[in-house]
């Protein structure tokens, strides 16, 4: 009987840590993702505003086309 218990307080001590050691990686984990979706965003705005950049040099480069036309 009491190697049994003691068999099952070494099983239950063993279970916190694993326990403990499953919520750290879950908080890791977690912190991960939040980094990886603010770097998903910043790249996001970093794109729209690639694409405004390009079109203002498009609209530009057109307008400096058909002035040479004229000249």
């Amino acid at each position: 009987m009491q190697s049994e218990l003691a068999l099952l307080k070494e099983d239950h001590c063993k279970l916190q840590q694993k326990h403990e050691a499953s919520k750290l990686r879950n908080k890791v984990l977690s912190e991960e993702l939040k980094e990886s979706k603010q770097q998903l965003k910043t790249l996001l705005e970093k794109g729209v505003h690639d694409d405004e950049l390009i079109a203002v040099l498009t609209v530009r480069l057109a307008f400096v086309s058909v002035s040479q036309c004229f000249r």
